[in-house]
């Protein structure tokens, strides 16, 4: 549900689009109505029907979690492995449940990511995201070093303090 204080759509809504004006006919939510996987299906057609070969997003905004996953690449996500080239998909994450996510696919084909990370909690988490040594499947947030020349970190002094 887009009420549900995990949603990032709905924080973003509350957050932001409402308080700037932002059109509705401009926003793209997930279909929180349908079962996951139908919902992440239906919102990859949505995508291709009205922006074909197009970026999925200009901007994606993502964070950053004390166990360094993104959007909902949880450590050990199949989605991490997967040759699956769909942007969107419908992932089970252990102890939390069913998560709509962009995936890697998704952020290949998204403009520019910015990436807020703030506070003393996220310091050991950031110096593992900045390691050299890859190991998506233990910190998937480095997923966005295929990427880095697109990916805006935006970091405070507390997070920053192990880098």
């Amino acid at each position: 549900s887009l009420d549900d204080p995990e949603s990032n759509f709905g924080n973003a809504q509350r957050g932001f689009l409402e308080p700037l004006g932002f059109s509705e006919a401009n926003q793209r939510p997930w279909p929180v109505y349908c079962k996951p996987v139908e919902a992440a299906a239906r919102f990859n057609r949505l995508w291709e029907e009205e922006l074909p070969g197009h970026s999925v997003f200009d901007l994606c905004l993502l964070g950053m979690g004390t166990d360094c996953h993104t959007a909902s690449l949880f450590p050990g996500s199949p989605l991490l492995e997967s040759s699956n080239d769909e942007p969107f998909a419908a992932v089970e994450v252990p102890s939390k449940g069913w998560r709509l996510t962009i995936t890697p696919a998704g952020l290949q084909r998204c403009g520019r990511i910015l990436v807020a990370v703030s506070g003393a909690s996220m310091a050991n988490a950031l110096n593992l995201a900045f390691r050299e040594k890859v190991d998506l499947k233990a910190i998937p947030v480095q997923i966005l070093k295929d990427f880095a020349d697109r990916v805006v970190w935006l970091i405070d002094e507390e997070a920053a303090s192990c880098l």
